[in-house]
């Protein structure tokens, strides 16, 4: 694949980023009775396929298949960018711990779409979707605390806000760990949403300068 080519998908990859965003809005609109509570529900339960009482939260989400192709389709396509962004990093050695952290939080996320957890899921199946939620948000923090040190020699400022955002997220993940949170939809999304934004972006404008390369030819 041509260079120009590679990181013009790379882009695409991440810059698809934006549906897993539009997937919440459309599966959360979907509730009914009850509305979703953007505080208090957590990103996953968009996700349950059957309605009922989880974990002292009242779920029912009729679109959860929207939720969960999107979380799949995230965790495909996440990885996917970074791989194929990889020889853009100048440093081999962060570019490989940037690649594999990508790959944590990409099989995190699909994991998440692949076993749900809703009313009536055994406790095995429980702790698979809790270990791969864990993978998810963790593996994303570290992707963003990984490309802050990488793009330090060539972008200073982009690494400084991108480890600003990484350490905002991981101290998010840090409060929900070792505290109960009164609004853990909240703190859930400070803690999951920066590393997707920061890919979407990332991969917006990538795009932005190729056509703007392409409109100056």
């Amino acid at each position: 694949m041509r260079p120009s080519n590679r990181r013009r998908v790379a882009a695409c990859c991440w810059a698809a980023g934006a549906q897993y965003f539009a997937a919440e809005l459309v599966t959360a609109a979907g509730w009914r009775d009850p509305a979703y509570d953007w505080a208090r529900n957590f990103v996953s339960d968009l996700g349950a396929r059957t309605a009922g009482v989880n974990e002292g939260r009242v779920v029912s989400s009729p679109r959860h298949a929207v939720m969960n192709v999107s979380f799949v389709t995230l965790g495909v396509l996440t990885p996917a960018g970074a791989w194929l962004f990889a020889p853009y990093v100048p440093h081999r050695g962060w570019r490989r711990v940037a690649v594999g952290l990508a790959g944590v939080h990409g099989l995190g996320i699909a994991g998440v779409g692949l076993q749900p957890t809703e009313p009536g899921v055994g406790e095995m199946r429980r702790a698979v979707h809790y270990f791969a939620a864990a993978c998810a948000i963790g593996g994303g923090n570290l992707l963003l605390l990984a490309a802050s040190v990488g793009l330090a020699p060539t972008r200073r400022r982009q690494s400084v806000l991108t480890g600003v955002v990484g350490a905002v997220a991981s101290a998010a993940s840090a409060t929900m760990l070792l505290s109960d949170v009164r609004h853990p939809g909240i703190v859930e999304r400070i803690a999951g949403w920066p590393v997707t934004l920061w890919t979407t972006a990332t991969g917006i404008v990538v795009l932005l300068e190729d056509l703007a390369e392409q409109a100056a030819d």
